[in-house]
């Protein structure tokens, strides 16, 4: 008898298990890390405009006062 086994992503687990030859693997997916960096890039984009907002606001406040 053949034993072959192969090493598969078990998502219930969350775990790389060890399996027989047959079975299939569908992967780990990489919404997670894609969402988990669109918000970042949300967060520092959205940061930096409301920075840029204060400095124009500050200008045009210094503006005024002279």
């Amino acid at each position: 008898m053949n034993k072959n086994f192969k090493v598969i992503f078990n998502r219930a687990r969350g775990l790389l298990v060890v399996a027989n030859e047959c079975a299939r693997s569908v992967g780990k997916s990489k919404s997670i890390v894609t969402s988990a960096s669109a918000v970042a890039m949300c967060v520092l984009v959205g940061g930096y405009l409301y920075l840029r907002l204060i400095l124009l606001w500050l200008q045009r406040a210094l503006i005024k006062t002279i």
